[in-house]
């Protein structure tokens, strides 16, 4: 009896053993699916990493390329400016040349003026209203 209770318990010791055998195999499996599933989840991630550096990068050379555009703009309105000074500044002096130009004809047009009142002036200074009307009573 002893010798049954003992090979009943070894046989259930067996069968535990065999149990924790099977246990251990769907564990390895399991294992092995985390395992793979893991290595998936990291692929995934690497390639979501990858693909937010390369737009960050996307993003960093649009801005640069933005920027240079922006400042190449402003040097172009700069010098449009400068332009735009320097044209008005011509038209300035121009303007100044044909303001001389007017004030010279206008002063050589006042002297004439004067000079032919002057003159006027001394032929009517000679003038007699009534030498004038006796000759005309001559002349009638």
């Amino acid at each position: 009896m002893e010798i049954e209770k003992l090979t009943q318990k070894i046989n259930e010791q067996k069968k535990e053993i065999l149990s924790y055998k099977n246990q251990i195999a769907q564990l390895k499996k399991e294992k092995e699916m985390l395992e793979e599933r893991l290595e998936r989840i990291g692929i995934e991630f690497d390639k979501r990493i990858a693909k937010i550096v390369e737009n960050n990068l996307a993003k960093d050379r649009n801005s640069e390329n933005l920027r240079l555009s922006i400042n190449k703009l402003l040097l172009d309105v700069r010098q449009q400016n400068v332009d735009f000074k320097n044209s008005l500044f011509e038209v300035k002096e121009i303007l100044q040349e044909v303001a001389q130009k007017i004030g010279f004809l206008f002063d050589n047009a006042s002297k004439a003026m004067t000079e032919q009142a002057a003159v006027s002036l001394e032929k009517y200074k000679d003038y007699s209203l009534l030498e004038d009307l006796s000759e005309m009573l001559k002349n009638n």
